[in-house]
Order: structure tokens, then C-alpha cells, then sequence
């Protein structure tokens, strides 16, 4: 995962400003963060569907539950506005909303303003670029969006930022209450079950350990040193992977399991080779060197990702990663 942080709303104010659009309020706007995108959940039957740009004549566009993005990642405020009624708003203040206005940067948020100095809810509606990571001072947030966590706004406000869909980022700002940033998630859960009812988030990535742990129970000591020609030891946890060697460190056999998109064959190596037929759930699969002696048998397996064995062995070690890819992939689908 990357390591991104909040930007300032004055970058996105002059961001949005240039692509030619006023920004009522603009000084107001929350702080959301460029770069990065998450895996995406799913919408169950009968949910307001998600329309992709193409259907809107849009480049940029997006369209969940009604609430549009334009071109340029504007004009959600009207409809923004309209998800919710004064009442609503102000019971999860805890004030009486006096007034409701579009605001934002190309007219892309709701700002409902209680009669107290600064006691307000904005909503803010962008593109997904701008959202990225929480920052040390941000909690991450589960269960409500493919991404999302809270943390402090610019001008002493509280915000909750979510990513729905890899559509939308969505921004809730509340300022001038006691527990603002409690009460900025509320809202942010309502609007995700608002516009897309029955949304089911993707599922949170596993912890890089918990994946190894599991990647070590896919072969027995004894399968490994078949693979290896000799004996080795208990398989030791490296990260997202899991690794056996030899007492000399002569032999040494690894396996891991990366994204399906991380499936790359190095074409232009030399000695790299398909595999034609490297054995049931393989999608397709190849060898080749990989340094420091170690040879790499992988596979794009579907449903599981890319899987990959490298293997350091005094004699084939090419033959030994590719026995040990075909034995393991058909195990690899109970890692979890």
C-alpha cells in the first residue's frame, strides 16, 4: 500500500479552478487527497447502478445513485443537497439547520449551516484522484466504503473521507460541534447507504504476515526437500511469502502470491520459457532467472492471483520451481 497524505484545499480549489469554473465558497472546501485507488466492491441486485462515462458522453463523469460528476469532477452540490432533508442533517449535527447551499469548488458540494459560529455540515462529492491513504493523524475507517477513514479538516473541523466504487470520493466536514468527527462518519455512512443501498465494500486486504503463515502450511518440510534434493528446515515467514532452506543456505525454495495484475513475463530475458501445460487452475505460466542463483516458476492463477516459486538448488533448479508450481497452485486456493 502507498503512503500518501491529505493536500491542502487551496490545491484542489486551484486545481478545479482552472479547468474554467467559479468555486462558491471555495474557501470552505475540505481537504481531499490525489492519487491512489482501492479495489472496488460490489452493488447487489436492483442497487442504483453505477453508469460508466461512456453511457453519459462523459470523459471523467461518473454516475452512482443519481449524484453526477461532470467532466471536470463537478456540479454533485444540487444533488447533494437533495439526498437529505434539513432534519436529517440537523439531527446529526445536533443543531437546527438555518440554511442550505452548493458550495465548493465547480459547484461540487452541500453545505447546511446551523445558526451557531461555524456549526455546519459540508459534503463534498470528486473525482478518485482525490482521495489517497489516511495520513498519522487519520483513522481508518471499515465497513462503509471500498476505503474510507476520518480525521481533522483544515479549519479545526473533523472529516470522514470514503472512495465508493473507484468512482467517487466522497468528503463529510463537520465543525463547530462536540464530537465532530463521530458525527462526520455517521453522515458518511448515511450517504454511501443513501446512494448505493445494500453496497457491500471489498474486502480489506490481509495483513502481509497472516498471508505468509498461511503460504507455509501449502507443503510439508519433507515435500520441500523432494523439491530441493536435500533436507531443510521449517518454513520461515518473509513478509507476504514463505520460505525453506537448506542449513548452508545452498538450497532454498520460496513461494508467494501477488496481485493478478502483477503477471508479467519478462519476454525479452534470456532463458525465460512458457510453461504450456503447467497443470490445473493455471490460467498460463512461465520460467525464468530471477538472480542471485534462484530460478522462478509463476502462474496467473484465477481467483488466487499470480503465483510464484523461487527456487535455489545445487542442480535444476528450473526443473524443481516448476514441480513445485504445479503441486502447490492446486493448494493454494485454501491460503485463505
Amino acid at each position: 500500500m502507498r503512503s500518501r497524505y491529505w493536500i491542502s484545499a487551496a490545491a484542489l480549489v486551484l486545481t478545479l479552478q482552472a479547468c474554467g469554473a467559479s468555486s462558491p465558497g471555495a474557501s470552505d472546501a475540505p481537504r481531499v487527497a490525489g492519487g491512489g485507488a482501492a479495489s472496488a466492491g460490489t452493488m447487489p441486485a436492483g442497487a442504483p447502478a453505477v453508469i460508466d462515462s461512456a453511457a453519459t458522453g462523459s470523459v471523467a463523469g461518473s454516475v452512482v445513485g443519481g449524484v453526477v460528476l461532470d467532466d471536470e469532477g463537478g456540479s454533485a452540490g444540487p444533488q447533494l443537497c437533495a439526498l437529505f432533508t434539513a432534519a436529517e442533517v440537523g439531527g446529526w449535527l445536533g443543531e437546527s439547520i438555518v440554511r442550505t447551499e452548493v458550495a465548493g469548488p465547480l459547484n461540487s458540494a452541500c453545505y447546511w449551516h446551523a445558526a451557531g459560529d461555524g456549526q455546519a455540515v459540508m459534503i463534498t462529492a470528486a473525482l478518485p484522484q482525490f482521495y489517497a491513504e489516511p495520513g498519522d493523524d487519520s483513522t481508518v475507517l471499515t465497513g462503509i466504503a471500498d476505503a474510507a477513514y476520518s480525521g481533522p479538516g483544515m479549519l479545526g473541523d473533523k472529516q470522514a473521507a470514503a472512495l465508493l466504487l473507484d468512482r467517487f470520493t466522497i468528503v463529510v466536514s463537520v465543525g463547530g460541534v462536540k464530537d465532530a468527527e463521530p458525527r462526520a462518519v455517521t453522515v458518511l455512512r448515511a450517504i454511501v447507504q443513501r446512494i448505493a443501498p445494500g453496497y457491500e465494500p471489498a474486502p480489506a486486504p490481509a495483513d502481509p504476515a497472516e498471508i505468509g503463515a498461511r503460504l507455509c502450511a501449502v507443503a510439508t518440510v519433507s515435500e520441500v526437500a523432494g523439491y530441493l534434493g536435500g533436507p531443510v528446515g521449517a518454513g520461515q515467514v518473509d513478509g507476504a511469502s514463505c520460505r525453506w532452506q537448506s542449513a548452508d543456505g545452498a538450497a532454498a525454495l520460496q513461494v508467494s502470491v501477488g496481485p493478478e495484475g502483477s503477471y508479467q513475463p519478462p519476454e525479452g530475458l534470456t532463458d525465460y520459457r512458457v510453461l504450456g501445460d503447467a497443470g490445473p487452475g493455471i490460467e498460463r505460466a512461465y520460467t525464468a532467472p530471477s538472480g542471485l542463483g534462484y530460478w522462478d516458476a509463476v502462474a496467473l492463477v484465477p481467483g488466487v492471483g499470480v503465483a510464484t516459486v523461487s527456487v535455489r538448488a545445487p542442480a535444476d533448479a528450473v526443473g524443481a520451481a516448476t514441480r513445485a508450481l504445479r503441486k502447490l497452485v492446486p493448494k493454494l486456493s485454501t491460503t485463505g
